[in-house]
This record gives structure tokens, sequence and C-alpha cells, in this order.
């Protein structure tokens, strides 16, 4: 086994051996991402699209590393966790369909409908329901953005990847959320000098989960 396979192979068998979601965990999955990044094989494009296209697949490496990653035998640990994340990922097939002249266009994300008046009592009943909804969700957008700007209980100071406690929940949520327009993570991920991956995964697996324990708290429902 080649230095790269055995150092793959005892990041992979980090991530799997520490608790999901926990810092041990973070760390680990930092480390061995940083390495995939780097790896020859993976499917890459310049197509403007692909770092999201590329943290897609990431986090679904996260999510399904432990259960479904095989390393081939007929193969080398390396070529087997290439050939995993751009077939069985999609990586090298999501590329591909950048660059399909027959990739569908994205529907906006306003639609003006013509407007109709309420015709029958339900249609009325809904209609009042729509407005009570929106004036709700209103009120919990201005009560959550109250919030993240005092952090009266510091929850959102407290909540920081563990070895970087300036990119706490708070300074997040204001650069990413509150502020017009927002910065990009990979900006804030160098001015803060912290690991993009490691500020990846505590913007999904913590911030925003905390977010929205905090707007429930005001009122706010999730879809179902």
């Amino acid at each position: 086994m080649s230095e790269r396979d055995e150092q793959l192979r005892q990041l992979v068998a980090a991530v799997c051996q520490a608790t999901p979601q926990t810092w041990q965990w973070q760390q680990a999955m930092t480390l061995l991402l940083t390495q995939v990044l780097a790896l020859p094989g993976l499917a890459r494009s310049s197509h403007p699209n692909y770092a999201d296209v590329l943290n897609e697949t990431l986090s679904e490496l996260g999510d399904r590393l432990c259960s479904e990653f095989q390393p081939q035998p007929n193969l080398s640990f390396e070529t087997s966790l290439v050939a995993w994340i751009n077939k069985k990922l999609r990586l090298k097939y999501r590329v591909q369909e950048l660059h399909s002249p027959t990739q569908p266009t994205p529907l906006p994300l306003e639609v003006d409908l013509p407007a109709t008046a309420a015709c029958t009592i339900w249609e009325l009943d809904a209609e009042i329901e729509q407005k009570q909804q929106q004036r709700r969700a209103m009120r919990v957008g201005q009560q959550l953005q109250q919030y993240v700007e005092q952090d009266p209980e510091a929850k959102l100071r407290q909540c920081h990847p563990g070895a970087y406690p300036q990119a706490h929940a708070q300074f997040l949520t204001q650069r990413l959320l509150l502020k017009s327009p927002p910065d990009k993570l990979t900006a804030i991920a160098r001015e803060l000098e912290v690991p993009y991956q490691a500020l990846y995964w505590h913007w999904k697996q913590k911030v925003l989960p905390l977010l929205q324990e905090i707007a429930q708290n005001f009122g706010y429902q999730p879809d179902k």
C-alpha cells in the first residue's frame, strides 16, 4: 500500500470511528476532505457552478462514506475512493450535466400570477389563512433578526468550531444572511483563517439548526 493510500485509509477510519457531527468528527472530516480535494482523479470543471456541485457531493460524502464506501480489492485505496466519489456520488455525471446543452433552465424564484378575487367561502378562508401565514413569517423574521443582532443569551457567540472562536454563529449569520448582498463563505473562511470545509460543515450542521431552533421559539413552523 502506498503512502497516500495508507494516509487516506487512516483518515477514513478516523471519520468512521468518531461520533457524527462531534468536533472530533468535524476535525477528521476536514483533514479527509483536504486530501480528497487534492486527488488528481477527481472530476473537475471550470464551470461557474462547479463549486456548488462539489459542495453538494462532499456533503453526501460525509453522510454516506462510512455506510457505503468499500475499497475495491483490485484497485488502490485512492483509486477506489476517487471512483466512488465520481460515480457513486455522481460527481462525474454532475459535472457533465453542467455542460449539457439540454440542461433545463431553472425556474425563477418569483412567478407573477394573475390576481383573482375569492369566489367562495372556502377560497376566502384560504386567502385569509395565506395572509396570516405571511404576517407570521414576517414577524418571526423580524424577531429572529433582532435576536441575532443582540444575542441575549450568547447562544450564537458560543456556537463556533472549537479551535476558531472568531467563526461564531452570530458573525456568520450577520455576514451570510443579514448582510445585503451577503458575503461568500469562501471569502469569510479566508478572512477568519478557518479551513473552508470546517466552516462549511459548522454552518450547515450547527448554525442553521440553531437558527431554526431559535425561530421555532418565535412561532416558526418548518415544512413537514
